[in-house]
């Protein structure tokens, strides 16, 4: 008997009742409800995909290791990148050609389009009317986009169910990142507005430099290093973050319950500290909850507030 490696199961108003039917149904395991009854969300999602020739101008290279189908093929220049998926692992790399990779033992399951300047990559859900899923892999579906070195694009937006992104080397003026429950690597990240957020996942960053820097962490684990910004903003409800880096102009840190901690490149006279301490504590320099010094002549702004976290903050010349 095989063992399957996730079982991923949302029930939604109907309840449990239409699990078993799903069930009974036999090989089909993915429906959606709406006012007409029971429907197959996989099966319309390959008609849609079969329809649409989406999928045509990529070549079928076969099977690969984990009897994934793949198809693989070049694409035309785009300025705008827009992902959305669910449980696949999305690889973004640099290259010296526009290119993309998918691989699935189902293909009907991801569908993309690549017009007008904007590329989209979409791993089927189920619609507006969805009432519950049920699905499972032996592997999960794997996206790679390849982007020339040097490429600056205008927009990146991902949204990342329960996969896995990897992603370097990537220049944009916007990059925003919705996590759920998977997992993230950035590394070599260059963007003028940068906004990740994370629900229970975990997020890993090296070099990434950002103008507008905005995070929030509501269960999850952040991991930082060489970080760079004019401006940052983090919110950190539940979970830990560790970040090194020049996080210059304004910051702002906002804990409820978490714990943080943060290696600033410069000097403490250099910034103006404001903080606020609930039932928690904030080490700044190894001094635990200092009085606010507000200095309208200091070069940087740091405003920590604490509910019922810690954070603690250093300074040094080099991180």
């Amino acid at each position: 008997m095989k063992l399957f490696r996730s079982i991923y199961i949302r029930v939604g108003a109907v309840g449990l009742a239409l699990i078993i039917i799903g069930l009974l149904l036999g090989a089909d395991t993915t429906y959606y409800w709406d006012f007409k009854g029971l429907h197959s969300a996989k099966a319309l999602a390959g008609t849609q995909s079969q329809a649409s020739g989406e999928l045509a101008s990529l070549t079928d290279m076969g099977m690969d290791n984990a009897h994934r189908k793949v198809l693989q093929g070049d694409l035309m220049p785009y300025t705008r990148l827009d992902i959305n998926v669910g449980s696949a692992s999305v690889e973004i790399i640099p290259s010296d050609r526009w290119s993309l990779e998918i691989a699935s033992r189902d293909l009907a399951n991801i569908s993309y389009t690549n017009q007008g300047g904007v590329c989209k990559i979409k791993q089927e859900t189920l619609f507006s009317w969805k009432v519950f899923s049920f699905s499972f892999w032996e592997e999960s579906d794997h996206i790679k986009i390849s982007i020339p070195r040097g490429t600056a694009l205008s927009s990146i937006s991902l949204a990342i169910g329960s996969g896995r992104l990897s992603a370097q080397q990537v220049h944009s003026e916007t990059f925003a990142l919705d996590l759920t429950s998977g997992n993230a690597d950035l590394k070599n990240i260059t963007a003028g507005d940068l906004q990740l957020h994370c629900a229970s996942g975990d997020i890993r960053m090296a070099d990434v430099a950002a103008q507008a820097l905005g995070i929030n962490i509501q269960s999850g684990r952040l991991d930082g290093l060489g970080l760079q910004s004019q401006s940052a903003s983090l919110h950190l409800s539940s979970g830990s973050a560790s970040l090194a880096g020049e996080l210059l102009g304004s910051t702002e840190l906002r804990i409820m319950s978490g714990t943080l901690t943060m290696s600033m490149a410069g000097k403490r006279e250099d910034y103006s500290v404001v903080s606020s301490v609930a039932s928690g504590s904030i080490w700044v320099d190894g001094q635990i909850n200092p009085s606010s010094t507000t200095d309208a002549q200091a070069l940087h702004s740091l405003d920590v507030s604490i509910a019922s976290g810690m954070a603690k903050i250093n300074f040094a010349p080099s991180y």
